[in-house]
């Protein structure tokens, strides 16, 4: 269940979006062109203001792919909140453009099956057994708890009385990024530094999902 990171994913259709939103002359083109075949030489210009404009004013016309979409969307609204770290943007927005394929709803390595991901306390239990799969379903399950607070915060405020709470989700992702950071697959897969950033800083990642989703998102929400 890897998060792919965004950056690694961004099309040529995206760099021609980034080209015909930012260049005037054939000039200027042919020059961000070649800018363009340096993975660096992206960063600087997507935090620029035309390119998250026109995402916002004509999102069905751009064309471009989720992973260049949501790193975009992210990376501003983490900035809003202070948070400038490009890494940390990158994975909470390969966390979002995964989730937000419909399989990735689902967790298929526990319980023997493909079974919602529902009941947090039963996968918290198989996420405290030792070894890889158990890492995994760690980062997962602060994933998804990112992911479920950030993007449909009203379905957790909206839930029967006694259900958990927002602040019970934000405790859970806080403690298992933690956890995953302190597991040496962590360092190896050159996690641990983004997890710790995800663990400390959960709530205003949070909250940052939550301004963005609001102002550019709109979906149906999920069962929890």
């Amino acid at each position: 269940m890897a998060v792919v990171l965004c950056r690694s994913q961004f099309t040529r259709r995206d760099a021609q979006f980034v080209v015909s939103r930012l260049s005037k002359t054939a000039r200027s083109a042919r020059a961000l062109e070649r800018l363009l075949e340096d993975p660096e030489g992206w960063e600087e210009l997507l935090d620029l203001e035309p390119i998250y404009q026109a995402l916002l004013d004509e999102p069905a016309l751009c064309k471009v792919s989720a992973p260049f979409y949501f790193y975009v969307l992210t990376r501003r609204a983490l900035l809003r909140n202070g948070m400038d770290d490009r890494n940390l943007c990158d994975y909470v927005a390969a966390v979002l453009a995964a989730f937000l394929r419909q399989d990735r709803m689902r967790h298929p390595g526990w319980a023997g099956g493909r079974k919602s991901f529902v009941n947090l306390v039963k996968v918290m239990e198989k996420a405290g057994e030792p070894g890889e799969a158990s890492f995994e379903l760690r980062h997962f399950l602060a994933d998804y708890t990112l992911f479920l607070t950030g993007i449909f915060p009203q379905n957790v405020e909206a839930r029967h009385h006694g259900a958990p709470g927002m602040d019970f989700y934000e405790a859970v992702g806080q403690a298992y990024y933690r956890s995953a950071a302190m597991d040496p697959l962590a360092s190896r897969k050159r996690l641990k530094e983004v997890f710790l950033l995800l663990a400390e800083g959960f709530r205003t990642v949070r909250v940052s999902l939550n301004q963005m989703a609001e102002r550019c998102l709109h979906f149906a929400q999920p069962a929890v």
